[in-house]
């Protein structure tokens, strides 16, 4: 039988997650037992170990018979878009064959990020390397060099991400001669 595990924000909002969810998170997953959790020994064999004082605190709820798993991440908003993400990957990946299920994510992909603003995607980005989810980790990061980075100069870029401009006028000039290809005129 499948289990169902509640997931804790710092903030101590509960999100309720279907354990094939669950199993996208890396850091969840190399945490939780072979035969509670229906890994393979295989699938085990690709989890990363992590060291005893990254070990994620499981509970049991014994009300709803659940686990409980505590998680330091502070933005609910953020922690429900990834939860809605990894859901529908997993969707994805039980409802299609794998070539349906490829052109799938990418639609998804590009509809899931077309709104995204900065914040939420560097937050998810955030998120999803704590939790070791590599496919959305990625995701992030092409968006943010996308939407916010790739064809912007560089004082633009600083202000995006809030960079305060450390060079003198002077060691600007001279980064900018040694560096001619990067600043188109």
């Amino acid at each position: 039988m499948k289990m169902k595990l509640k997931l804790l924000s710092a903030g101590g909002k509960f999100f309720e997650v279907k354990e094939e969810v669950a199993m996208e998170f890396a850091r969840i997953k190399s945490c939780l037992s072979d035969e509670e959790f229906h890994v393979s020994k295989e699938e085990k064999r690709r989890v990363i170990p992590v060291p005893m004082e990254r070990r994620l605190v499981v509970m049991k709820d014994e009300v709803s018979n659940a686990l409980v798993i505590p998680l330091g991440i502070e933005d609910s908003l953020v922690f429900e878009k990834v939860i809605h993400y990894c859901a529908k990957r997993v969707e994805f990946r039980t409802s299609n064959a794998p070539e349906a299920e490829e052109a799938m994510i990418k639609a998804f992909d590009s509809e899931f990020t077309r709104d995204l603003d900065k914040d939420i995607v560097m937050g998810m980005e955030f998120v999803a390397h704590c939790l070791d989810i590599g496919y959305l980790s990625s995701l992030m990061g092409q968006t943010l060099a996308h939407k916010f980075i790739i064809g912007k100069t560089p004082e633009q870029i600083r202000e995006c991400f809030g960079i305060v401009n450390d060079f003198t006028p002077e060691e600007e000039r001279r980064v900018r001669q040694e560096n001619a290809w990067a600043f188109p005129e």
